[in-house]
């Protein structure tokens, strides 16, 4: 947290916030004021906002000192670029509000945003209180979740059946300090997931259909970009990671059903990747991959359990031979050609 200053004008007396909303941001100057603006609370919620600007490098602090500099209600932190999840640390430590939230600095939260999370929270007697979200893609729109379930959500989040998104929820401080959790600043993927999974093991939650909170797509980013050999292989260091630190910390009565869900992310991702691999015939890294066990034999029988499409592609990697997988990478080329 070296060599970061905080713009606030600390001569105006505050109340001490209800909720601390925590905004990262990096050359966010097109769309961060309407994010900001879109934030609507009662007067009587003494809310505070934390933007944590990680080293744009276009105008976003210009923008910020500007528009925001002396309103106490914003906490203007600047830090060197370091990666979204050691600004929404910075943000989680500069917080003193009783809940925080986290929003992206291209999302918009719905009026009643706060009034229902806040009185359900209340209401539930929960630790975080999660709701529905809208995902806009550039030509659609979609609702999740789009069912509430009331109980094993660990598991039907790993398993894809609901879907959250870490601003569609409100989290209680005292809770997530007391607990330690923090984002994984190693983690280059899924440390959202990794987040919202800590918090479905240890929290008590309770979700509701209320669609608060609106999450943009935007072309460029990684939901929506090609993926890079490095990309693959961060992906799967982020789900072992999760596998790991899941399994030392849950015990519902599901937890067997988890921990398979757990093991069969990380083996799909593996799988991504060497499909990947031989899609684009490197053939020297499969054989590479193949004889330092990167799938053990365990590994093998467990996604030949599967569907068909993981059964054919384990299978060709059990192969464990160039010309073999010239030939199969050949017909698969022409078949795809033909359709």
């Amino acid at each position: 947290m070296n060599k970061q200053h905080i713009l606030i004008d600390k001569s105006l007396p505050r109340e001490k916030p209800l909720v601390s909303i925590i905004i990262p941001v990096y050359n966010s100057s097109g769309f961060i004021l309407d994010t900001i603006n879109s934030i609507v609370a009662p007067d009587d919620y003494h809310i505070e906002i934390i933007v944590v600007d990680d080293g744009s490098t276009d105008n976003t602090l210009d923008l910020l000192n500007e528009y925001f500099k002396l309103n106490q209600l914003i906490k203007i932190i600047s830090v060197p670029n370091g990666g979204v999840s050691r600004a929404r640390n910075i943000g989680i430590e500069y917080s003193e509000g009783e809940f925080i939230c986290f929003l992206d600095s291209d999302d918009q939260l719905e009026t009643e945003f706060f009034p229902i999370l806040i009185s359900n929270a209340r209401k539930n007697n929960v630790d975080v209180q999660l709701c529905g979200y809208y995902k806009h893609y550039k030509n659609s729109i979609d609702k999740q979740p789009s069912l509430y379930y009331d109980d094993h959500l660990l598991a039907k989040y790993l398993s894809g059946e609901i879907s959250f998104h870490i601003g569609s929820m409100i989290i209680k401080k005292k809770f997530i300090d007391y607990h330690n959790i923090r984002f994984n600043e190693k983690l280059f993927f899924a440390e959202d997931i990794l987040f919202i999974c800590q918090l479905l093991t240890l929290a008590k939650c309770k979700m509701s259909l209320d669609y608060l909170y609106h999450h943009n797509y935007r072309q460029g980013s990684l939901t929506t970009s090609m993926w890079s050999e490095k990309d693959y292989l961060h992906d799967i260091f982020a789900m072992e990671t999760l596998s790991e630190i899941i399994q030392k910390s849950y015990d519902g009565k599901d937890k067997k059903e988890v921990f398979n869900l757990l093991k069969n992310n990380v083996l799909d991702r593996k799988l991504r990747y060497i499909w990947k691999l031989f899609l684009n015939k490197r053939y020297d890294k499969l054989k590479d991959l193949y004889e330092n066990n990167f799938l053990s034999k365990e590994d093998c029988i467990e996604l030949n359990k599967l569907s068909g499409k993981y059964k054919k592609r384990v299978r060709v990697f059990q192969l464990n031979n160039v010309t073999l997988w010239k030939i199969i990478r050949l017909l698969n080329f022409k078949k795809v050609r033909l359709m």
